[in-house]
């Protein structure tokens, strides 16, 4: 009989550091930018007191990108690395799952344009993974909405869009008339980067809790991967294993 892997080593899969590391740079980008608004407020004010009062509408105006829209281009760019590291550590588990359980299909075979929902496909078909984990890996639809139109639409909405329903993040993201946006504020990356932390870590978690029972699915084609106690749920005594014909474990 064929040796079955009892177990899903993803150590390395070294994703902390990589969180580590976009921390300190959002804590630094954001001293940064706070440095550089202290600075062209004081060029604001200057001009203002320079110019007189009834020109201040003017000058805040002409001031404005500086101070507000110039700060999204590092944000934005910080947003993508976040998304990129989601992204990226969930094909990178695919991989090691294909890799250890010698898997009948590639995660290229399922993963095509949509990484995202592609990897948690991949990850669903062949492991028992939870339903709130699943809920959980839904919840980054919005960014990846997001990510799509910063960088496939140039931070801007698509031609038609419903500002007044289908506005995403309305307090992090500012949206202007003409349907470009910008995200505006670090607590609102700082946020993402945990969220993606978390949902990481239990994926991780949850994987090296299977200890492994592969069934063979016969009417899907496919082998799936349960956690002991759950493959005792499903099927609860052996005699009903040598009963079945449709669920058959090695």
């Amino acid at each position: 009989m064929q040796s079955i892997l009892t177990y899903i080593s993803l150590y390395n899969i070294n994703y902390k550091n990589e969180v580590e590391y976009l921390k300190k740079y959002l804590t630094h980008l954001e001293e940064g930018v706070q440095v550089r608004n202290k600075e062209m407020s004081d060029y604001l004010n200057e001009d203002i007191k320079d110019a007189g009062i009834e020109n201040e509408v003017a000058l805040r105006d002409v001031y404005r990108d500086d101070l507000i829209k110039l700060p999204s281009y590092y944000y934005h760019s910080s947003f993508l690395l976040i998304y990129s590291l989601l992204e990226s550590t969930l094909q990178k588990i695919c991989k090691e799952l294909y890799i250890q359980l010698n898997l009948p299909i590639k995660p290229d075979e399922l993963i095509k344009k949509n990484y995202l929902e592609g990897s948690l496909k991949y990850i669903r078909c062949f492991t028992s993974l939870s339903k709130d984990l699943d809920n959980k890996g839904n919840d980054f639809i919005p960014y990846q909405k997001v990510r799509n139109l910063i960088v496939h639409n140039g931070s801007t909405l698509e031609h038609g869009t419903d500002l007044k329903k289908n506005l995403l993040f309305r307090k992090d993201i500012t949206y202007e008339t003409d349907g470009t946006f910008y995200i505006n504020n670090i607590k609102f990356l700082q946020l993402f980067l945990n969220k993606v932390d978390e949902f990481i870590s239990d994926c991780t978690k949850q994987i090296h809790s299977l200890e492994i029972v592969p069934v063979a699915l016969h009417d899907k084609a496919v082998i799936k991967y349960y956690t002991l106690d759950e493959f005792n749920r499903i099927y609860h005594l052996p005699s009903e294993l040598e009963e079945s014909y449709s669920d058959l474990p090695f």
